[in-house]
């Protein structure tokens, strides 16, 4: 059965990709959406670390087809890159959303947990978070109560 549209794929991370590797793909997307393009240093600031070791990462990343990269130029991720990074900032978005609006934590720590995350999941997990969301803010009182049994 073929997925009927890209949200239906399902996301395969190849074995040797890293934790840290995962965590490149997905702030490479974040800077893109937000300044249009990504550069190193921009990739450095928006992970505080330096830009020697964002070089190091971006040619791993480069060499294994999940990201284009040339010296001093723009960072930009390939279909397979996109992929991981839309996976993972989709999974980060419905955490920070669930932990703000249902477990109330301020939206700086809910970001700092949030962006802890670093795995990538089904396509519907985020989706059904937010639904999960929705259905507990509108029987908040029912659930606060239960737990509170």
């Amino acid at each position: 059965m073929s997925p009927k549209n890209a949200k239906d794929k399902l996301v395969f991370i190849e074995p040797n990709l890293t934790v840290t590797q995962i965590d490149y793909l997905a702030t490479i997307g974040e800077v893109l959406q937000s300044d249009g393009t990504a550069r190193s240093s921009d990739i450095a600031r928006a992970m505080d670390v330096t830009r020697s070791t964002v070089s190091t990462t971006l040619k791993s990343l480069a060499a294994t087809g999940f990201i284009h990269a040339e010296s001093y130029g723009p960072v930009t991720l390939t279909e397979k890159g996109a992929a991981i990074s839309e996976n993972v900032c989709a999974m980060r978005k419905a955490l920070e959303a669930l932990l703000t609006d249902v477990l109330g934590l301020d939206s700086e720590q809910a970001r700092a947990a949030a962006r802890a995350y670093k795995g990538v999941v089904h396509p519907a997990v985020p989706e059904q978070l937010a639904v999960l969301r929705r259905f507990m803010q509108k029987n908040k009182k029912k659930w606060r109560k239960k737990m509170d049994d």
